[in-house]
């Protein structure tokens, strides 16, 4: 593993050694939708891929009052309905000792995706990883939350909230 280092942010993960820096921004619609219902556009701030088939996204904003992972969860499921996404699942991951909320989803059949929903110190850290072939999913979808898991801040945060 090779550690991913973001010092606008504040964060760092570990990346398998394989996996390389990609130039990925996120797709219009889904962008466009959000940034109608929340006035602002989010960007990646952090992407990687190991072949063409995955690929990992990182999204980072301001999140204060920090939600609970129930609120984080409810606020995906709206924005789900909204881009009609199918196959919904959630579940939570617990990262820096605290649980956080990730989703499963598929998009038009074509795109099935794992996002993670990290909230700490009032920033939330958007993890996603998505490919287009639904066996890999299966097959690589425990490699992504070993991925997600050494997700850490890069200074000290009280998690106590």
């Amino acid at each position: 593993m090779k550690t991913y280092r973001n010092e606008e942010h504040g964060f760092e993960i570990d990346i398998p050694n394989d996996w390389s820096p990609y130039d990925y921004s996120l797709p219009v619609i889904p962008s466009l939708l959000f940034a109608i219902v929340h006035g602002w556009a989010p960007k990646v701030d952090g992407a990687f891929t190991c072949s063409y088939k995955e690929i990992l996204n990182i999204v980072v904003e301001s999140m204060m009052p920090e939600p609970s992972p129930e609120l984080t969860e409810s606020f995906f499921l709206k924005y789900a309905r909204s881009l009609n996404l199918a196959d919904v699942h959630i579940g939570r991951i617990t990262i820096l000792d605290r649980e956080h909320t990730w989703a499963i989803y598929n998009f038009e059949n074509k795109v099935w995706s794992k996002k993670y929903m990290i909230v700490l110190a009032g920033t939330g850290y958007a993890i996603t990883v998505c490919c287009d072939d639904q066996q890999l999913f299966s097959q690589r979808e425990e490699v992504w939350d070993t991925i997600v898991e050494t997700f850490r801040l890069l200074e000290p945060s009280d998690n106590s909230m």
